[in-house]
């Protein structure tokens, strides 16, 4: 051996290790980076679970105690109410429980299990709901990207989940018929006997219900009319399941007389509901740290600006759908109707965000966009 080859050999000894550690310290880095959103899905569940199960029933908490009233009642009586027994206002005025099986959940838990029944059951649907909605983001998108965005949706969802309301169950309807619509279409014979318990847990909300539904069938029409499947046997199965999806708003003790309901003026309520009121521009200009954990409006306003920043960057790479936009508009007109609906707007920006998780359009095609796993769908048929 030389004394040149001799002087090499403690370099190289030396060099190798240097180079595992920083070939494994780049690989862990990767590792970290394409699974954090994985990593932050499981950091959630933990988190939601100590937060909510600890976090006690608030006495203060009137809206619960009216669903619980309401679900004696139905108890009780045997039969809805027709009048605001439950209020101070006279003389009582006709109403329309539109939330009656939610009532009757609610109160059927409490009797059983007292405050631990509904405890457990805030925390059950709120875990469910962020579990729905990563599904949605990890079929498609994954990375850092899809994991600041999910940290902030769970992050807006425990803020406000103290309670147990029935716009809880919306929220995960409202992700169960986008993560099947989206993804797994064949599954969409699930969907009516979801609608009606929908429906009925949570009347009011029937016109997003309809808003998913009627996107989602106008992209099967849509997409039989630009690629030439006149001739081809229609998928009965998914044309059957929407239709009776829309059909679902009737299958209540109302029946009609529920269409009008989410219509009614909130004006006057909004003065003493805050969550009715509508955003302002100063309020969006709010930002602001509890500690180091930023408040509920912060959280709202970030996702407010940075959703359409999103949305805007796919729709110049055209790599969203004409039914993914019409649902990020419908969230968008609902932000306008009060800040309770930051919740909608939110979920209904998924399908948008997650549209190919910043793929090529190429690459869109090929895996993930709605409209061509519809296409899948109806070819296999």
């Amino acid at each position: 051996m030389s004394s040149s080859d001799a002087a090499k050999n403690p370099a190289t000894e030396t060099i190798g290790p240097v180079g595992d550690r920083l070939r494994n310290g780049s690989a862990a880095l990767r590792y970290l980076q394409h699974g954090s959103l994985e990593i932050c899905f499981m950091a959630a569940l933990l988190l939601t679970a100590f937060y909510f199960i600890q976090w006690p029933i608030a006495s203060f908490d009137t809206d619960l105690w009216t669903h619980l009233n309401g679900g004696r009642y139905l108890i009780e009586h045997g039969q809805l109410p027709d009048a605001s027994f439950y209020s101070f206002v006279r003389p009582q005025r006709e109403i329309v429980s539109y939330s009656w099986l939610f009532k009757t959940l609610v109160y059927g838990i409490f009797r059983l299990a007292g405050y631990h029944g509904l405890i457990v059951l805030r925390t059950l649907v709120c875990t469910a709901t962020l579990t729905v909605v990563f599904f949605i983001l990890r079929k498609t998108w994954g990375g850092v990207g899809a994991a600041s965005f999910f940290t902030l949706i769970f992050m807006l969802f425990v803020d406000s989940g103290e309670g147990i309301r029935p716009y809880n169950f919306s929220y995960l309807f409202i992700a169960l018929f986008l993560y099947v619509l989206e993804h797994h279409p064949r599954k969409a014979f699930l969907l009516p006997a979801a609608a009606i318990v929908w429906i009925n847990f949570h009347g009011i909300e029937y016109p997003v219900m309809m808003l998913i539904v009627a996107s989602y069938l106008a992209a099967y029409v849509n997409d039989r009319r630009r690629h030439g499947r006149q001739k081809e046997r229609p998928d009965y199965r998914l044309l059957v399941s929407l239709l009776l999806c829309l059909a679902a708003v009737f299958v209540s003790p109302y029946g009609a007389g529920l269409l009008g309901v989410p219509f009614t003026g909130t004006a006057h309520a909004s003065n003493y509901i805050s969550e009715l009121r509508k955003f302002t521009l100063d309020g969006l200009l709010e930002f602001r740290l509890t500690g180091l954990v930023p408040d509920f409006a912060t959280i709202s306003n970030l996702l407010i600006f940075s959703i359409p920043v999103v949305v805007l960057l796919r729709l110049c790479r055209r790599q969203v759908s004409l039914h993914q936009l019409v649902l990020f508009a419908g969230g968008c007109y609902l932000l306008t109707r009060g800040i309770r609906f930051i919740h909608e707007f939110v979920l209904l920006s998924l399908p948008c965000l997650a549209a190919a998780g910043g793929q090529p359009a190429g690459q869109q095609r090929r895996h993930s966009a709605p409209e061509s796993s519809l296409r899948g769908v109806f070819a296999a048929v």
